[in-house]
């Protein structure tokens, strides 16, 4: 699990977690990176969170690699209004993306 203090940078534009291959969760409080604007993730999570995820209000590019048991995005991605980016890869167990998704 990532330290929690990592939530506590709120100037980080950054985020890249995809070389953690045993990251079983990703903390809560990711939504406390109100400046964040890229995120590189590869996590054990089934479902993203989207109290911390929807609140990157920021957010222009999303990637999610390797995330073999992940089954489902979080459904307010609508929330993420800058977003331009989404690339997901490698992500077998997801089979549909958030009905949201189309008002991005």
């Amino acid at each position: 699990m990532l330290p929690t203090n990592i939530c506590k940078l709120p100037n980080m534009q950054t985020l890249r977690i995809v070389l953690c291959t045993k990251l079983q969760k990703l903390p809560r409080e990711l939504g406390n990176l109100a400046s964040l604007r890229h995120l590189y993730l590869k996590t054990k999570e089934h479902n993203l969170p989207e109290k911390g995820l929807g609140s990157l209000t920021l957010l222009q590019s999303l990637s999610i690699f390797g995330c073999e048991y992940l089954v489902s995005l979080f459904e307010g991605m609508q929330k993420l209004t800058k977003l331009r980016t989404l690339v997901i890869s490698d992500c077998p167990r997801l089979t549909a993306l958030p009905r949201g998704i189309v008002h991005l």
